[in-house]
This record gives structure tokens, C-alpha cells and sequence, in this order.
């Protein structure tokens, strides 16, 4: 059974999903994306599995089928959303998102500074099909900047949320518009402050990245 232990209690991991059959977690990020191995139903084979916002993906569903790969367990995943996952003879693949996000700035921020920005793009990879499911991007800003709005041409941003979401397809080596991030800086912020935005399509994860700052005291 898998579990997670914060230094002094062990979590179960009992609501990754339903997948059919039994679940073995093997691989967890810091936003809680487990990867492992299940059979899928009761009698079924192994497969590589990624589970993500309570829902169970079989990861052989997710990459090309023209490369021909049988995918029987997920060993790591990053923070970027990067993986390494065996076949039945136990080569080792590194598998990459299609879909990534960014965040960028400019120059330094400083502590207690209102209204700076991050500008976050979603890019679809150059060989990579048509997006095809809604779109959603999440912020998790680090404890010394507060997140004050979210916004871009073609996002639905709710008031007060940290997510901006987009149905429409985007195609192969392009970007939506960009959504700009407005946070207050807090007084005691210390240098760096780390932005990590990341991306979805469904409830299927596909891709993380952080954006260190610097803080000109």
C-alpha cells in the first residue's frame, strides 16, 4: 500500500482513484502526482499508471502508439512532470510532457512591493497532436508572495482562485496568450521567492515549472 509520511505520521494513500484493479504507487512529486504500476482490473496485466486529482490514467494511453511500448511501471517522477518508466524487459524510458507552462519576470522583486507580475505561457510541443480536453493552469506561489488576480485574453480566471482554465484546441508548436500573475510581495519576504505554476489537460497533469525570483533588498 502506498503512503506518504510527513516525519511523524504515515498517510495511506487510499483516494489516488479507481483504476479497476490494485493499485502499487512507486513515485509521488510535490504536487502529489503518483505514478506506479496496476493491473487494471482484478486479472489483468501490469501497467504504468499516473494519477493526478483523483483520477487513474493508464500512462500507455498518454504516448504515441506508433512507438509500439508496452509500459509496466512509472519508478520517478520530477517536479517538471518528467518520468522514467520500464517495459516488460525492464528498459527505462525518460518520458516528457507534450504540453508544458513557463513563468517568467523581469528584473528583482522586493519585500513588500504591491502589483508585481509573472507572465505564464502554455505551449503545445511541435510533434504533439491538438489539445482536445479543457485546459487548466494552477499557481502555487511560495509563502512570501500573496496572489492577488490571474488574467489573460481567451483564460477564465475566477475571482480568488488560483487556477485560469481554456477549452479551445491548441495546435501542434503553438501558445495560448500569455496570463498575467499579480502578487503583493509580503514585508519579511526572503530572497529567492520560487514560483511553481503547472498544467493540465482534463485531469490528466502534463507539465511543472518554477520560476525563481530574487528579492533587491
Amino acid at each position: 500500500t502506498g503512503f506518504l509520511f510527513n516525519g511523524s505520521t504515515y498517510i495511506y494513500m487510499n483516494a489516488l482513484g479507481t483504476s479497476g484493479g490494485w493499485l502499487q504507487p512507486d513515485a509521488i512529486n510535490r504536487f502529489d502526482q503518483v505514478g506506479g504500476a496496476t493491473n487494471l482490473t482484478s486479472n489483468g496485466p501490469f501497467r504504468a499508471f499516473v494519477a493526478y486529482n483523483g483520477i487513474v490514467t493508464n500512462l500507455n494511453k498518454l504516448v504515441d502508439p506508433s512507438l509500439n511500448l508496452v509500459l509496466y511501471n512509472v519508478d520517478h517522477i520530477n517536479d517538471s512532470g518528467l518520468m522514467t518508466v520500464i517495459d516488460y524487459y525492464n528498459v527505462e524510458y525518460l518520458l516528457t510532457p507534450v504540453l508544458s507552462v513557463a513563468s517568467s519576470h523581469t528584473g528583482s522583486f522586493t519585500p513588500g512591493q504591491q502589483g508585481a507580475t509573472y507572465s505564464v505561457t502554455v505551449t503545445n510541443a511541435a510533434t504533439a497532436p491538438a489539445t482536445n480536453g479543457t485546459i487548466t493552469v494552477t499557481e502555487t506561489l511560495p509563502s512570501g508572495l500573496a496572489l492577488m488576480s490571474m488574467a489573460g485574453n481567451g483564460w477564465t480566471c475566477p475571482h480568488g482562485a488560483n487556477t485560469c482554465t481554456r477549452s479551445n484546441s491548441l495546435g501542434p508548436g503553438l501558445s495560448y496568450d500569455p496570463i498575467t500573475v499579480t502578487v503583493n510581495v509580503a514585508t519579511g519576504a526572503t530572497s529567492p521567492q520560487v514560483n511553481w505554476v503547472s498544467v493540465s489537460e482534463g485531469n490528466v497533469w502534463l507539465g511543472n515549472s518554477s520560476d525563481p525570483t530574487s528579492l533587491q533588498v
